[in-house]
């Protein structure tokens, strides 16, 4: 492939010369054959650092394929498998399925399988997912990848960073600066002021309150933490996911140190409606205990500083779905709630200002495990925390809308720091977990087998003397019957009329299907080594490219291609007539020959009496490729359509005259 770039020496530009350039391996596809097939990513919907074992049954695991060619995927095989991160000996987990097609420029999620993660230890997993595309697809670099993924069993459901150790982030300086702090109530979902400001938070008993900045300007303690000392009775909330039946025993939460009154706190249970809390309340979920007050140790002073558990007076037993635990602080003053400000940044992907800062905004959470996308395939926040100002009046906020002012947030609209917009946002994780137990898993783990479908790594074909032999070499099968091997004669032909030369279809008889069955090789069943096939086509004609491929079948009947091998037969020096296309026709048809050398050439029409009806070309050819086309509207000479009747055409090259008929059916 020969380029040449173009002068661009026109002032102002410097002067330059041409820079021809030669680009090397270079390979032409037909666009009407190769597709490529990109494994995009795969997920495990887990959003959790820690959970009950007994909720590791069933995770869900999704891919993420691309076409990104315009032609459509034939069918072709999807794997994914689980092994321990250094440890990569087996898997626990290993699933195929099979994709019937993928039409051309489309994106598809395809669900597999759940995994099982109770069968195996905690710790750090490597998930692989790989195409098996028969013959491989246009480019096999991004067939496959691969996510790791930690899995941390506990008594409980947690979001944040370190669960098992966990740090309450709001005292830090960058946030309140006050030791001991948490959220509390009431909070707020703002996007700031538009003006200077410079205020205390109301209550003011541990802290001034105040902040400041440029419009939309910083936003005060109680949008970020709650008011300090806060009298409200509010609730906050987090969202779990129940996979199985399972049973919660309690609740869990971590009280700053800030206030050290044993207040009393409520908790709850609620079915999710809507990504919040819904309406009504777990029966027998709701108890009123006293901050600080563990009631699984025999310590006697109230403990602070870390995670606190409470009992139910009967265990709840709670059906598969989304569920949302609470808790309350009963109005006297604020409870300090701890809160993680790990995972919780966002970014401002459209600003909005009218009517209110941030109302119009959109945000995105920069933590993929926290999103989910839409039947349009828009990417939405998945709220996983929510507050509401007084307990039990059902106005629920989200943490972490996707349109809207985050709840509790740490940047102001345009996420203004130091001076600066940033459009990013935070909020918090709150510290607040429903309690199960400990539960058991598998020690050691239970492996499983993974046989892949059929892989073939290596399809080709080379022109005998008087034939042509396929190989081909697959690196693995599962229930493989065999091989059928289908062929297409084309030829790479010259259009007289435009000069255009392309490669076109012999048998044009079928021209959505032009393939022809010719054999069938068996398979071996099921096989983890590598087997080597091979066919020999015996029935080819000189001065054609036939094209082949593989139609895969499995013992059930499923089905797959390979890609096309094109293998060029062109040894005979020989001129050749073929059948017109259609025939018959009722107008245009299409007449080709070969003329391998240079020749004059003239192609007659003539009726079946001798007369002559029309000359379609008269004129010397190149003989370059060999191959030649020109079509015939079905008129005479003067113009006028011929009547219905068998026709005879005539071709001339050189002292070489060769003839046949066709039909004409009006």
């Amino acid at each position: 492939l020969n380029a040449q770039a173009i002068n661009n020496s026109q002032p102002p530009q410097p002067a330059d010369d041409e820079d021809n350039f030669f680009i090397d391996n270079v390979k032409i596809l037909c666009p009407d054959e190769v597709t490529d097939v990109e494994f995009a990513n795969i997920q495990l919907i887990w959003p959790y650092t820690m959970a009950p074992a007994s909720q590791a049954t069933r995770i869900p695991i999704r891919v993420k394929l691309a076409n990104n060619t315009n032609i459509a995927a034939p069918a072709f095989s999807v794997v994914a498998q689980t092994k321990k991160k250094n440890n990569e000996g087996r898997q626990i987990y290993c699933r195929t399925i099979t994709v019937p097609t993928l039409a051309g420029n489309r994106e598809v999620m395809l669900p597999f399988p759940d995994a099982n993660f109770r069968n195996t230890t905690p710790g750090r997993y490597k998930v692989t997912g790989k195409i098996f595309f028969p013959g491989n697809d246009l480019d096999t670099l991004n067939d496959s990848t691969f996510t790791t993924f930690d899995i941390l069993f506990g008594p409980s459901f947690a979001y944040e960073a370190n669960p098992r150790n966990p740090t309450n982030d709001v005292p830090k300086l960058q946030f309140s600066g006050v030791t001991g702090k948490g959220l509390n109530h009431r909070g707020g979902s703002s996007g700031g002021g538009s003006t200077w400001i410079n205020f205390a938070g109301p209550g003011g008993q541990y802290t001034a309150g105040y902040v400041y900045g440029t419009g939309p300007t910083g936003l005060t303690a109680d949008d970020m933490y709650g008011s300090d000392a806060g009298n409200a009775s509010g609730q906050i909330a987090m969202r779990f996911t129940l996979y199985s039946q399972d049973t919660v025993y309690g609740y869990q939460a971590y009280w700053a140190e800030l206030n050290q009154d044993v207040l009393n706190i409520s908790f709850s249970l609620y079915a999710d409606q809507g990504s919040l809390p819904g309406d009504q309340r777990v029966p027998n979920s709701t108890i009123i205990r006293r901050r600080g007050e563990d009631e699984t140790d025999d310590i006697a002073d109230p403990v602070f500083g870390k995670y606190v558990t409470y009992l139910l007076a009967e265990p709840v037993v709670l059906a598969p779905g989304e569920y949302w635990a609470s808790v309350a602080q009963m109005g006297t003053e604020g409870y300090e709630l701890g809160a993680s400000e790990s995972r919780m940044g966002m970014i401002t992907t459209l600003y909005n200002d009218v009517p209110v800062f941030g109302i119009g905004n959109r945000t995105l959470v920069i933590d993929k495990n926290f999103r989910v996308r839409s039947r349009s395939g828009a990417l939405l926040n998945d709220n996983r925390f929510a507050f509401e100002l007084t307990r039990f009046s059902g106005d629920w906020v989200p943490f972490m809308p996707t349109i809207g002012n985050p709840g509790y947030s740490h940047l102001n609209a345009t996420g203004t720091s130091l001076g600066y917009q940033t459009f990013t946002r935070g909020s918090w994780i709150p510290l607040l977990r429903p309690y199960f137990g400990d539960r058991s898993f598998a020690s050691p783990p239970i492996f499983v087998d993974c046989v892949v479908p059929v892989e073939l790594t290596y399809f080709d074909g080379k022109a005998r003397t008087s034939g042509v032999d396929l190989f081909w070499e697959t690196a693995s099968e599962k229930n493989n019957q065999g091989f059928n091997i289908e062929r297409r004669a084309m030829q790479e032909t010259t259009d007289l009329v435009t000069g255009k030369t392309g490669l076109n279809c012999v048998d044009q008889s079928g021209v959505d299907a032009p393939w022809t069955h010719i054999g069938f090789v068996a398979g071996v069943g099921n096989t983890t080594q590598t087997t080597n096939y091979k066919f020999y086509d015996a029935d080819v004609a000189a001065g054609h490219t036939y094209q082949y491929r593989l139609r895969q079948v499995d013992f059930d009947g499923r089905e797959s291609f390979s890609n096309e091998v094109n293998v060029v037969f062109s040894d005979d020096n020989s001129v050749a007539l073929e059948d017109n296309f259609p025939n018959p026709a009722d107008g245009k048809t299409t007449i080709r020959f070969r003329v391998p050398y240079r020749s004059n050439v003239k192609l007659e029409i003539f009726d079946m009496m001798g007369n002559l009806v029309n000359t379609l070309y008269d004129q010397e050819v190149a003989g370059s490729n060999g191959n030649y086309a020109i079509d015939w509207n079905g008129r005479n000479a003067a113009g006028y359509e011929v009547a219905s009747g068998s026709y005879m055409y005539k071709l001339t090259a050189g002292e070489v005259i060769l003839s046949k008929t066709m039909s004409i059916v009006r």
